[in-house]
């Protein structure tokens, strides 16, 4: 065969290699692309869980089954795992209740935090604010990444979640102001409040506003039960809180945006249950059945958290919770927008100015 003749058979040969491979891989794109995504529940869930739940107990393996049953047949968004909160009884983890006249109270307290706010320290933490370019239009938004955050907590096996939930939200609102991390005492505020305790409770605000401030945790460290009232330094003061909504109910979402950008990571309430215990990712979207439309939203709580951002893409609240880093994200959650009565007297605080956060340091 000539020479001519056999490169250009050589030619046509590498010529159909690869109008052959490129035909395989097209299909091979078609064939991924027409495939359903896998549901949260049969994808694998962090190491760090696979390997706790491989040591559950027959009890807590039993509950997880259930769960996962449950969520194939609601649609869950998310997962659920061996979490640490599931050592835990559900109702020593969860006892936010509501205070009796929670509308009269909202709105007398409202009309005191107004005030607070046409005055000239209000203006002053306004520029921190500013500085974040937080916008209810966005689509996302996390004060995570705007240095507004402080570290997750772990309430133990006491219910003073509104505690903690409540101290998040002064601590965020003292770093967006001042730009210092500071972590008070939980524990002032269990054992010196005359109302609550680890069975119950909600914001104690009006507490630390009366009481002139709040002490840090190195002074007067967490024990997971009441105790006595200590007398401590008061290194952090609160100017005034206030709430979302005049009457405490839940607020609709562009109204939380609002204030989440005027002042901050918000204290909220929501319905935990044992799915909430066993998060440990995706978008959480129960819609508790014992809480149907006929109930009014404070008699389907149980639990305060604190939101800290939004995400419309996959229209969710981003949460922290206080049952330390081994739930959820890292202690985080995604929580969609019309779960479990998430919001529900949804209330702010504003601390102590960045003009004056100085003199309260010593």
């Amino acid at each position: 065969m000539p020479k001519s003749r056999l490169n250009g058979s050589r030619a046509l040969m590498v010529c159909a290699s690869f109008v052959l491979a490129f035909i395989q891989a097209f299909l091979l794109c078609q064939n991924a692309a027409g495939q359903s995504p896998k549901a949260p529940q049969e994808q694998k869930v962090a190491p760090a869980y696979a390997q706790r739940e491989q040591t559950a107990s027959p009890t807590i393996k039993q509950k997880l089954s259930a769960l996962r049953e449950r969520a194939a047949k609601e649609k869950w968004t998310f997962r659920v795992s061996y979490t640490a909160a599931l050592d835990v009884p559900l109702k020593a983890l969860a006892a936010t209740k509501p205070p009796e006249g929670l509308a009269e109270l909202a709105s007398a307290q409202n009309k005191e935090a107004f005030e607070f706010m046409k005055s000239n320290q209000f203006a002053l933490t306004q520029e921190a604010r500013k500085q974040a370019a937080c916008l209810n239009t966005s689509k996302t938004f996390d004060w995570r990444k705007h240095d507004g955050e402080t570290p997750v907590e772990d309430q133990k096996s006491c219910g003073s979640c509104w505690d903690f939930a409540s101290s998040a939200v002064f601590e965020s609102n003292y770093k967006i102001n001042t730009k210092d991390t500071i972590d008070v005492s939980e524990q002032q505020i269990l054992d010196c409040n005359q109302k609550y305790d680890c069975s119950g409770g909600w914001w104690p605000f009006d507490y630390i506003k009366k009481n002139g401030g709040l002490t840090s945790a190195a002074l007067y460290p967490y024990t997971a039960q009441k105790g006595s009232c200590q007398s401590k330094n008061l290194l952090y003061k609160l100017d005034t809180f206030g709430f979302v909504k005049n009457d405490g109910s839940t607020p609709p979402v562009d109204e939380l945006k609002d204030s989440l950008c005027e002042h901050g990571p918000l204290v909220v309430a929501v319905r935990a249950t044992d799915a909430f215990q066993a998060y440990v990712d995706g978008v959480f979207n129960e819609h508790d059945p014992s809480c149907d439309v006929s109930h009014h939203d404070g008699d389907c709580i149980n639990h305060a958290v604190t939101i800290v951002g939004w995400d419309d893409v996959k229209k969710a609240w981003i949460i922290k919770n206080s049952w330390g880093p081994d739930w959820g994200m890292q202690g985080y959650m995604y929580i969609a927008y019309d779960s479990n009565n998430i919001g529900y007297m949804a209330a702010w605080a504003e601390t102590v100015a960045p003009s004056t956060a100085s003199k309260l340091k010593k």
